[in-house]
């Protein structure tokens, strides 16, 4: 029984490896989750800023949203003293850029990878490759726009977790 049993996760780490070599992250995944339907998580392993533990789902998602809230919007101001300490020799026209090309959106989206989740608008990247060379020209604009006006809207800062 026990050599059966190394024998079973000898097979399964080896096909881990041969589907991690190949980068196929799906294939990866789905074994993990084969492997690990029957694993359940400890519900005492979040806790709360004080250290008690998290039992409620509402205060779970809640704390997690501090969490990540925390971790990924850092504040944007900087100490007068940081920035005194940066040597800043580029002179004012190394700081502008081109637009982006259509070239570069087409590119950028073909680069886009399947079977990943969606962002906050709900848009997947399989939706916008099939929009092709239309919705390239659309995105062309509209990132020329956004450069031109030097703001980036306010979604596209948002993270989906």
């Amino acid at each position: 029984m026990r050599r059966a049993k190394r024998d079973f996760w000898e097979r399964k780490g080896a096909e881990l490896e041969e589907q991690a070599k190949k980068n196929n992250t799906r294939a990866v995944y789905q074994t993990i989750k084969e492997l690990s339907d029957n694993f359940t998580v400890q519900d005492d392993c979040v806790k709360h800023l004080d250290g008690t533990p998290v039992k409620d789902d509402g205060d779970l998602k809640e704390r997690w949203r501090q969490h990540f809230e925390g971790l990924l919007n850092v504040g944007k101001e900087l100490a007068e003293e940081t920035l005194l300490k940066l040597d800043v020799q580029q002179q004012e026209s190394d700081l502008e850029e081109p637009y982006p090309t259509e070239r570069e959106i087409t590119d950028a989206i073909k680069a886009l990878k399947n079977n990943k989740a969606a962002g906050i608008d709900g848009i997947h990247a399989e939706m916008i490759k099939a929009g092709g060379t239309t919705l390239a020209k659309y995105l062309y604009q509209m990132f020329v726009e956004i450069w031109k006006a030097e703001k980036v809207p306010e979604d596209w800062v948002k993270a989906v977790v």
